[in-house]
């Protein structure tokens, strides 16, 4: 049976990504266009050797999606405060919470840590093969440059949310 589980968790190299982010990402002059999320998300999934169909994979993408956007504070009190329900389903959650793309620093700790879970991860239908192409270290990095210019996240200050109305209650409506 093939091995061919990721090695443990390669602080040097964890180093060597932090090292190479750009520290004045957030100022506008050196701001670059915004990497359209969905594309990166997709560009990220292409390392996968499943598609929708799989279980994995959508589990894959889910996390993926946690690792870029963070809750914003507060934001389950706000929901649960302002809802009819009791308990809030991922859902219901991810539809009307609003949130945040992080720091590059914080998001490369978060997405080197989804690689290393999910390059271990065996493909459901052949578990002699992992979840990822065989070329997926390859393509993280690659992705990751984009993390380390600021591209997937936020700028300080700006609220990303448009307020579009508000409904009988305090709920007021935000737009991304």
């Amino acid at each position: 049976m093939p091995h061919f589980l990721s090695p443990a968790k390669n602080e040097q190299f964890l180093q060597e990504l932090l090292a190479g982010v750009n520290e004045k990402w957030h100022e506008h002059e050196d701001v670059c266009t915004p990497y359209d999320m969905r594309l990166f998300l997709a560009n990220c999934m292409s390392m996968c050797r499943t598609g929708l169909d799989c279980v994995a994979y959508q589990q894959c993408i889910m996390d993926l999606a946690d690792v870029f956007f963070k809750p914003m504070e507060g934001e389950r009190e706000r929901l649960l405060r302002t809802s009819t329900q009791t308990k809030l389903t991922r859902r219901y959650f991810k539809r009307n919470a609003r949130f945040v793309c992080l720091a590059p620093h914080a998001q490369l700790r978060d997405f080197y840590d989804w690689y290393l879970f999910w390059s271990s991860y065996p493909l459901p239908t052949d578990p002699t093969q992992s979840l990822f192409v065989a070329n997926s270290l390859a393509l993280f990095k690659k992705e990751c440059k984009y993390v380390q210019h600021g591209q997937t996240s936020d700028l300080p200050g700006l609220d990303y949310y448009v307020l579009i109305g508000t409904t009988r209650g305090e709920f007021s409506g935000k737009k991304c």
